[in-house]
């Protein structure tokens, strides 16, 4: 299965992995749920099942999701169903919307040109989030060469006129508006007092991360730098006594008896670029699968405890609006807050050897 993924990468040195007849046998499961609550319950269950029937240790399952929107879930019916697990993403400096709203607010104020941070910021607030509007926006970036920015700033001065766009627009001026405000701030110590204000109520954790780091910062940018190095690369032990849950950036380097790859859908794995060429697409697209290939790679078998390698691989058919807007997840179709999405191409490039997938 792997050598299948990987053939399909046009860059790389033409070498295969050869089975090792002493490293034992594996298993593979491909599962499809309704909806990401589903896909998160059902994980739940087998790694329930593995440990309490099977007597698997916590430390031998290994769950990988590229956004804490997969993970997170899989997190909490884990812990609600009493399994020892740790979450190496964001952890709960960003569990809260206020937190998350306030550091995509710090990324646009560093780089105005993170369409990721402004889509995810105008949308706020909008039970559909103001997709209708924006997709005009898009359309007439795509005609002009215009970034979303650029537009949205237009719109709100009065240079352009588009129908139906009255919310959104309001949504951008008062985004804009608190930049401009933070824009007036002195030393880094009175930027935090401006963009983390007392009225931001929930954003504790975040507080206390921002208060280990803000000695260390000199500007605005040194400080979301800081943050970022913080909260996306803690420090990974290869001796644990948890189900441990991370990306498949930081499981490299790691293996597993049992590792689940969860997410497997367009949008996440692979992600889609904004405003690529064509050759950086490729580009892009490669080293998502490459990433891809590091997690279907991770599983590693015991034949000293008789048990097989085990790797399952799901995704789900429906998301929310706005898990797929902050996991940046252009939906196939989108009906009252709930998105369509699809199979990652990933799964049908794993070759014959690959079972089928099974809706569950």
């Amino acid at each position: 299965m792997a050598n299948a993924l990987i053939a399909h990468n046009r860059d790389r040195d033409p070498r295969e992995l050869t089975p090792i007849a002493t490293k034992g046998e594996g298993q593979v499961g491909i599962l499809q749920f309704a909806d990401v609550p589903h896909e998160a319950r059902r994980i739940a269950a087998v790694v329930d099942h593995l440990i309490n029937k099977l007597g698997y240790h916590p430390g031998e399952i290994l769950i990988l999701a590229q956004r804490r929107t997969i993970g997170n879930p899989i997190h909490d019916e884990l812990r609600a169903r009493g399994i020892p697990s740790k979450s190496y993403y964001q952890e709960s400096e960003l569990d809260s919307d206020v937190a998350q709203e306030r550091v995509a607010m710090l990324k646009l104020f560093v780089n105005r040109t993170d369409r990721v941070a402004l889509r995810w910021l105008v949308g706020l607030g909008s039970s559909d989030f103001r997709t209708g509007a924006y997709s005009r926006v898009r359309a007439y970036c795509e005609e002009t060469g215009d970034s979303p920015w650029d537009a949205l700033a237009k719109l709100a001065d009065g240079t352009l006129k588009l129908p139906y766009c009255q919310q959104l627009v309001a949504r951008f001026r008062a985004i804009n508006n608190e930049l401009r405000f933070l824009e007036e701030h002195g030393d880094i110590s009175n930027f935090v007092d401006r963009w983390l204000r007392a009225e931001f109520v929930g954003a504790g954790e975040l507080r206390l991360l921002v208060a280990r780091l803000v000695a260390q910062a000199e500007a605005p940018e040194d400080l979301l730098s800081l943050m970022i190095e913080e909260i996306s690369q803690p420090e990974i032990l290869p001796d644990v006594t948890e189900v441990r849950i991370m990306s498949l950036h930081k499981s490299k380097g790691l293996s597993s008896p049992t590792v689940v790859i969860a997410g497997c859908v367009e949008g996440l794995l692979p992600a889609e670029p904004e405003d690529a060429t064509p050759v950086d697409r490729e580009a892009i697209l490669e080293e998502q699968r490459r990433l891809f290939y590091v997690g279907v790679t991770r599983v590693k078998a015991d034949p000293t405890s008789n048990r097989p390698g085990m790797l399952l691989m799901t995704g789900s058919r429906t998301m929310s609006l706005a898990d797929a807007m902050s996991s940046n997840i252009k939906p196939a179709r989108q009906r009252f807050g709930v998105v369509d999405v699809h199979l990652s191409r990933f799964i049908t490039e794993l070759g014959p050897t690959a079972p089928a997938p099974k809706a569950s």
